[in-house]
């Protein structure tokens, strides 16, 4: 739904792929049918990821894939990543979303015609800095938001950020915060 997010995707693209701006919740797709439909790090900012999931299966070739990475969890000890993922947590609880959608893609029995072909858990140990990074490209599209303003002072979301710029300057190996991200490959 990011008119820039596609130009930025566009430039660093070749000839042999095409962008289209679309609800990922509507369909007809306009590119469809599909051999592949791939989402990542998606279903936690959808209200209904079983319902949308249907939808997409209606937009696969017979036999194509729909394959689905969602987090299954997040751990971490260090205080300032804790900080970030209950707030993350309590903004997206608040929207009817879930940070953690791998549970969900876990226990979902798809219908229109997926049936499950592979599902498993990795767990991804992330190097702080790489994951504060992350952290701070995400603080950009939601500091600012009503529910943010609301519930956490401007000076708390500062020092959050400040705290996660420090901490994607440090470029070592560290890893203080691993993610277990659920992989799972519906087949139509």
């Amino acid at each position: 739904m990011s008119p820039r997010f596609i130009e930025i995707a566009r430039a660093g693209a070749t000839d042999r792929i095409a962008f289209e701006l679309h609800d990922v919740c509507a369909v007809p797709f306009p590119a469809s049918p599909a051999d592949l439909i791939f989402c990542r790090l998606l279903l936690t900012h959808l209200q209904d990821p079983g319902s949308a999931m249907a939808k997409w299966a209606t937009q696969l070739k017979p036999s194509g894939l729909l394959m689905v990475e969602e987090v299954e969890a997040i751990r971490t000890a260090h205080p300032v990543f804790s900080r970030y993922v209950r707030l993350v947590e309590a903004m997206l609880a608040s929207q009817s979303n879930c940070l953690y959608a791998g549970p969900l893609v876990g226990a979902l029995r798809p219908s229109a015609g997926l049936a499950l072909a592979r599902s498993g858990v990795r767990v991804i140990p992330v190097r702080s800095c790489d994951a504060a990074k992350m952290f701070i490209l995400n603080m950009q599209a939601w500091k600012d938001g009503d529910f943010v303003r609301a519930n956490y002072p401007a000076a708390s979301i500062r020092e959050l950020e400040a705290a996660l710029g420090e901490m994607a300057q440090d470029e070592s190996a560290t890893p203080e915060i691993e993610w277990d991200m659920r992989q799972a490959v519906f087949q139509n």
